[in-house]
This record gives structure tokens, C-alpha cells and sequence, in this order.
């Protein structure tokens, strides 16, 4: 068997992968709900895409709370409205430019595609895809670290050939993306910290009782 020398310069690299450089815009993305058809007690399909320029510091938002409130893992749902305020105030003072499409599946006038019977993998591939033409066309940065949240549809590659596709489109740069678990991934801290975006805009719009003031572009999408 051939022997393959590891390199300091390779080790570098494989490092760098793992880490957002502070200076390096950042795209982490997620989803909340379902993107099933019959699902009555989940009536949005969400998707959002956050655009940090500071990564270090907005991971750091979940890292300090997962220690203050003694969690193994941060997530917004199931928190009492006071600590979500908190960790979105935090992550709104870092400015992220944050956008989401999503569907409300009680519309009439949803896209066909959403409409897919059989195969519910391409609606969400759809989806995520409108998403990332929407993030990459109305920013004015070339260059980004995106980092997906995982989801069983997105594994083995599918994820991140989906937003190379739409940066190639947008022609802009990946500088690495990955799908990454947000309980145990390289890159859970900037995850959990974003966890509590989607679940801010599915308060939004179901109850209209948001949990803070943070900004957040919105777009359902339509046939």
C-alpha cells in the first residue's frame, strides 16, 4: 500500500476548515418545520440564511449562555421568551444580515413545485435553493464560509451541492460549505446560536409575538 505523507500544510488547511476565521463573512443556515404536504400541526416551512462578518464572536453568544444556563446543547425551542430575547439581542448587536423564504402551507397559491406528491426531498431542495439565490444575489460580498445545519435530506453532499450551484449562479466565491451537526459539529457554536433565528420568525408568524427586535428580510414564496 502507497504511503501518503501528511504535511504540515496539509494538517493547516484541514484545520482552517474547521474554523471561521474572524475577518471571513459567514453564511449559516437552517430550517424549521416540516416539508412534508399533510402536516396540520406544522403549517410554515421555513428557511433562513444569516450573513455574520464577526463568526468568532457569534458563536461565542451560544458558548457563554450553553455555560450560564448549564446546557449541553442551546436551542431556542422550549425557552422561556426572556432568554431567547437575550441570546438575539446578542446576535442582533454583531448586524447580521439575515433573510429567509418560506411557505405557508395552508395558501392557495404555493408554488407547483411545493406540490410534489411522492418525493418531498426536492421541495425542500427547492426551497433551500430560492433561498440561497435570494442571499447571494443581494449582498455585495464575493467571498463566504457557509455552514448548513443537518438535516437528513442534505446529507452526502446534496446540501452543499445545492448552494455551490446558487453561488456559481450568483458568482460568488465559497471559500469552504459544509452540512454540519449542531449538537456535535466543528462549527455548533455559531449553529446553536443561530437555532434561535427561524424559531424567531416562526413566532413571528404564527402568533405575531416576537421575541425581539432583531431584523429579519422575509419572503413567501408564491406560484
Amino acid at each position: 500500500m502507497e504511503m501518503i505523507e501528511i504535511t504540515e500544510d496539509f494538517i493547516e488547511r484541514t484545520i482552517r476548515k474547521r474554523k471561521v476565521p474572524n475577518d471571513t463573512a459567514a453564511i449559516i443556515v437552517d430550517a424549521i418545520g416540516d416539508p412534508g404536504l399533510n402536516t396540520p400541526n406544522d403549517p410554515f416551512f421555513i428557511i433562513t440564511s444569516t450573513i455574520i462578518e464577526q463568526p468568532v464572536d457569534f458563536g461565542e453568544i451560544s458558548k457563554k449562555y450553553r455555560e450560564e444556563w448549564n446546557k449541553s446543547e442551546l436551542k431556542a425551542g422550549g425557552l422561556k421568551r426572556g432568554r431567547k430575547k437575550k441570546v438575539l439581542n446578542d446576535a442582533s448587536a454583531l448586524n447580521p444580515d439575515i433573510r429567509a423564504v418560506f411557505i405557508d402551507k395552508n395558501a392557495d397559491d404555493n408554488p407547483l413545485w411545493w406540490n410534489e406528491p411522492k418525493n418531498r426531498k426536492r421541495p425542500h431542495y427547492r426551497t433551500l435553493s430560492e433561498l440561497m439565490d435570494e442571499t447571494f444575489s443581494q449582498t455585495d460580498k464575493d467571498d463566504f464560509f457557509v455552514i448548513v445545519d443537518n438535516h437528513q435530506d442534505l446529507e452526502g453532499g446534496i446540501g452543499e451541492g445545492i448552494v455551490k450551484e446558487s453561488a456559481e449562479r450568483n458568482n460568488k466565491t465559497l471559500i469552504n460549505c459544509v452540512v454540519d451537526d449542531s449538537e456535535e459539529g466543528d462549527f455548533k457554536d455559531l449553529l446553536q446560536t443561530n437555532d434561535f433565528i427561524p424559531r424567531e420568525l416562526f413566532d413571528r408568524i404564527r402568533d405575531n409575538k416576537p421575541n425581539s427586535e432583531i431584523k429579519i428580510w422575509q419572503k413567501r414564496l408564491r406560484s
